[in-house]
């Protein structure tokens, strides 16, 4: 039950009862607007991988700030409508829209009167704050929680650094780098032995008349309670400072095929303790532990590890020619395995063995990743992560083996063209029974074929790169949402697949699940999707 008020906001309440009583529950308050809040319930029109057409029931809010209400997975859901304010809506029907296949709105604002259709909803809330300036980096600075982005000011006007509230997103301060001078690399920093929170930034001054930077700067910034932003030192290094990273209190940096590792010293200012000829085009950094990953953009990534005892870094593991083409960005997942991202629009993981990289399992996104970060998209109220020793002892096509998937271990790519997506680590047993459900979906919903045209790539003469050892968190998704005949062709095949791979266990005892039952195993991991 949908309740708007006249103070912009709205309440909502489960209904339940029993023997003829209705009962409110569950009372919940969403803050949307200011403005009063009209409600109309509506039909959304999504499409499937297939192209099926599928109808969802919604609440739209019409308000100053309107959003459309939905149920996803016994969740309620919202989505913000990038149309506002919003006077009125209604459903709106007629022969000459209907080819389109779409149920389409009218929208009465107080300035238009617009027909459409609202897209597909998808529960990641994307909002937009305009700057007025074309961001180039972005770090938040946890102690005053406000974001330090760098910005390009246009033609014949210097970069600057920007101090953004993660309120409102009102600019707090501002810095002005040289004319010449191009801010590269952000980053924030706590160094040993002193508790400030830092901001640092990389740049490089260009000259029109220079193939290559010959000089550039590592600017250390502090930020004060009154929000105030201040430079408090500054490195000259030869050549760009391309990347920047926190290794263990100390300030790892990218110049110029090498990498240096500085140091903070008592009263401010940097120290150079080290430094390593590492790649001629450095694009990617990456660290974590005493581990540090240099990717090349002419395919080569190397791992190294700091010696303090000699100062000196030690290399670990190098993979020479990366399979699938150029370089765009890589990870550390942890000290044995990596995430690698090409041009072929492909990750390829990969384990460190006898000092080399060796692939170990790939998926094709679709998409050119240039951005990996550690992290998860889930909602804070689903994050509740299980023990890590949760399928401990369970035997393989258990259907009473928990599906909780771990997400503290989870990492968010970013691509090019600005699609975001999640990888997080599964245990043995949970990947090989989702791996059996996957393939199952597959051949009930598109086919074999048809899904792995879709996940690979061809190489001229080549044999095509097809998606190993990857859950694909789209196709569990599918399952939510197909027809019940096709969700029981599902279920029919799982059941047969892992009887099957248990006999060959030497366990001959069948296995029954419902399509219920695998409703209920798979909700956890698609409120992880």
């Amino acid at each position: 039950l949908f309740c708007g008020l006249g103070d912009g906001g709205v309440v909502v309440w489960k209904v339940g009862g029993s023997e003829g009583k209705v009962t409110l529950g569950d009372e919940k308050r969403i803050n949307l607007g200011t403005q009063p809040v009209g409600l109309q319930v509506i039909t959304t029109t999504t499409h499937t991988l297939r192209g099926q057409k599928e109808t969802r029931t919604a609440v739209f809010v019409c308000s100053d700030k309107p959003a459309a209400f939905f149920s996803q997975r016994r969740q309620l859901q919202i989505s913000h409508v990038n149309l506002h304010p919003v006077s009125m809506v209604t459903p709106f029907v007629t022969p000459t829209l209907s080819t389109t296949n779409e149920d389409h709105l009218v929208v009465i604002t107080p300035t238009s009167f617009v027909i459409g259709h609202l897209n597909g909803i998808q529960k990641l809330d994307v909002r937009t704050y305009p700057l007025g300036k074309g961001p180039t980096g972005i770090t938040l600075h946890k102690g005053s929680g406000a974001y330090a982005v760098l910005c390009d000011e246009g033609e014949f006007k210097p970069c600057t650094l920007q101090l953004v509230s993660g309120v409102n997103w009102e600019s707090l301060a501002s810095w002005k780098f040289d004319p010449d001078e191009m801010p590269l690399c952000i980053t924030t920093i706590q160094f040993n032995d002193d508790s400030s929170e830092y901001i640092t930034v990389g740049t490089a001054y260009i000259d029109p008349e220079e193939e290559e930077p010959k000089s550039g700067r590592i600017l250390v910034f502090k930020v004060y309670e009154s929000n105030k932003l201040s430079l408090i030192s500054e490195k000259e290094v030869t050549g760009a400072v391309q990347k920047l990273a926190d290794y263990n209190g100390g300030l790892l940096a990218a110049v110029e095929g090498m990498i240096h590792l500085y140091r903070w010293q008592e009263g401010g200012g940097l120290t150079l303790e080290c430094q390593q000829v590492v790649h001629l085009s450095l694009i990617t950094l990456d660290v974590r532990g005493d581990l540090i990953l240099v990717g090349d953009l002419w395919r080569s990534v190397t791992v190294y590890r700091y010696k303090a005892v000699d100062s000196s870094f030690d290399e670990v593991a190098f993979d020479p020619v990366m399979r699938n083409g150029t370089l765009s960005n890589a990870a550390i997942l942890d000290t044995e395995t990596f995430l690698l991202a090409d041009h072929t629009n492909f990750i390829t993981l990969t384990t460190a063995e006898d000092h080399r990289l060796t692939p170990t399992g790939r998926i094709r996104t679709g998409n050119l990743i240039n951005a990996f970060r550690k992290g998860s998209l889930i909602n804070p109220d689903y994050n509740t992560d299980p023990p890590q020793d949760i399928t401990n002892g369970y035997q393989f096509g258990d259907p009473s083996m928990p599906l909780h998937i771990r997400t503290t271990n989870s990492w968010i790519y970013g691509s090019l063209n600005g699609a975001v997506g999640m990888i997080t680590p599964l245990t043995p047993p949970q990947f090989n029974f989702l791996d059996v459900v996957q393939q199952a979906i597959i051949a009930v919903s598109m086919g074999k074929p048809i899904y792995q045209q879709w996940r690979s790539i061809r190489q001229k003469g080549k044999d095509p790169l097809k998606p190993e050892n990857f859950v694909d968190g789209d196709v569990i998704e599918m399952f939510m949402t197909m027809s019940t005949e096709q969700q029981e062709g599902v279920v029919k095949k799982v059941n047969a697949n892992l009887t099957a791979l248990k006999k060959q266990a030497g366990d001959k005892a069948p296995i029954s699940i419902t399509v219920q039952d695998l409703i209920d195993k798979l909700d956890p991991v698609v409120r992880t999707l």
